[in-house]
């Protein structure tokens, strides 16, 4: 189905716009410049787009959206512990 390389694009191009805020996340030691509110609303809307793709087979979507939830998890990650590192450091 083409629907599935489309959809493999997008998910490619938006995994890698996350990229980048990962990398500056690790440099400057903080994720400060990002809300929760962002965090949740991507999450949920990427896991949906994972289950919707799955559930229609097209699973190199799927695949792609999977790993941008992992991008995301990395944040979150990064929120919490350079948060708890700061006031540890308080």
């Amino acid at each position: 189905m083409w629907q599935d390389y489309v959809f493999t694009i997008c998910g490619i191009i938006f995994s890698y716009s996350i990229i980048p805020q990962i990398i500056k996340n690790f440099k400057l030691k903080t994720a400060k410049g990002i809300s929760w509110q962002l965090i949740g609303s991507q999450c949920i809307g990427v896991l949906l787009s994972f289950t919707v793709l799955f559930s229609l087979k097209l699973y190199l979507s799927a695949t792609f959206s999977f790993m941008q939830v992992l991008c995301w998890l990395v944040v979150v990650i990064q929120k919490v512990y350079y948060k708890r590192k700061l006031k540890k450091y308080e």
